[in-house]
C-alpha cells in the first residue's frame, strides 16, 4: 500500500495512534517481517523531535495522526495499548 493510500484510510478511522511493526532493538529501529524476522529500515517519517526515547521508555514505533504534517511517526513505550497495521503478504486475502 502506498504511504498516500493508507494515510487516506487511515484518515477516516477514528484512532488517533497506530502500531506499525518497528521497534528499537541494540540502539537501532528494525522492521518485522511477515517471516517474523526483523530488517533494517531504510525508510522513515518521524515526526520533527522524534524519535526522542521519552524517560528511556520509548522503543516501539506507532504512526499518528495529527493536524500538521497529518501523518508521522513518534516512538513510544511498547506496553501501550494501540491498534495496528500489518505487513501482509501478495495472496492475502482478509480476515
Amino acid at each position: 500500500m502506498s504511504n498516500t493510500l493508507c494515510y487516506l484510510y487511515l484518515a477516516n478511522l477514528q484512532n488517533s495512534g497506530w502500531w506499525i511493526g518497528a521497534r528499537r532493538m541494540q540502539g537501532e529501529f528494525k522492521w518485522q517481517s511477515v517471516t517474523g524476522g526483523w530488517g533494517t529500515m531504510t525508510y522513515t517519517n518521524w515526526y520533527n523531535g522524534q524519535p526522542d526515547n521519552y524517560q528511556g521508555k520509548e522503543d516501539c514505533v506507532q504512526i499518528v495522526k495529527n493536524e500538521s504534517p497529518p501523518f508521522g511517526w513518534n516512538d513510544n513505550e511498547c506496553g501501550v495499548k494501540l491498534p495496528f497495521l500489518c505487513e501482509a503478504t501478495e495472496n492475502y486475502r482478509g480476515f
